[in-house]
């Protein structure tokens, strides 16, 4: 008789639900943003996972006079000496983000940690979760259900609000543009022309999806429960209409 691993974890994560009060401590995660910073342009990115976050920093590279041939994948463009944190950007930069439908980006996420990276052999990268079921077999529903106990000063940056990180508690935006991801092309082409820079490059396909290809991972069950933990993004980035187009795609196959 084998040993069923998943039976073991999930055994495992039921009764961890007990002390989870007492391990919040070990996942805190409250610190301050990661800017990549261009003090030669008087200009700051604000990063945020799963949104073309690798093909940005490599066509910012020549701004940081770094070497690009050495960037080879969306795993080592990361590990540039280029990030500096702050709890906010320089005053006198100007300092601007990208955003992205949270459905979509949660989607994106999934895709990325619990499918391509195993698949391509990286370590599990949200293994440091067990208390909330992030292990290497979950399906999007028990993903949607983890992430969804998980406040924004515990969550990875691949599952984090994406309004946590652009504004503070005290509401304030960090960023003096906000562009978004679906229209990143148009919106990135003012940097491009401005400082001649190369074309975006495309990193990671689990980037690329349309509404077609993310809503088949939701159920109305789970699409709700995302709204509720992303509803700061919903309605702060301008997504309330996307939401109601896609709440009703979902509903007419009920």
């Amino acid at each position: 008789m084998g040993i069923n691993v998943k039976e073991i974890y999930r055994t495992w994560y039921r009764l961890s639900v007990h002390i989870r009060p007492i391990m919040l401590l070990l996942y805190w995660n409250y610190a301050p943003n990661e800017f990549i910073i261009f003090p030669n342009k008087k200009m700051s990115y604000l990063p945020i996972s799963k949104v073309a976050n690798s093909s940005l920093k490599k066509c910012l590279l020549p701004l940081q006079e770094l070497d690009s041939f050495d960037i080879k994948d969306n795993y080592s463009i990361h590990s540039l000496p280029w990030v500096k944190k702050f709890w906010s950007p320089p005053q006198d930069y100007w300092t601007f983000t990208f955003v992205r439908n949270p459905f979509d980006r949660l989607v994106s996420a999934y895709k990325s940690k619990f499918l391509k990276d195993i698949q391509d052999g990286w370590k599990f990268q949200l293994r440091y979760y067990p208390f909330w079921n992030l292990n290497a077999w979950i399906t999007f529903d028990e993903f949607v259900d983890s992430i969804y106990a998980i406040p924004d000063y515990l969550a990875d940056t691949h599952f984090k609000s994406q309004y946590s990180t652009v504004y503070t508690k005290q509401w304030t935006c960090l960023v003096d543009y906000i562009w978004k991801y679906e229209t990143l092309d148009t919106d990135f082409k003012l940097i491009q022309e401005k400082y001649d820079l190369d074309s975006l490059p495309s990193f990671n396909v689990t980037n690329k999806s349309s509404s077609d290809t993310y809503l088949k991972y939701y159920t109305l069950e789970s699409f709700e429960k995302v709204y509720q933990r992303y509803k700061n993004d919903v309605i702060n980035f301008w997504y309330q209409d996307q939401y109601l187009e896609d709440l009703a795609s979902l509903s007419s196959f009920v």
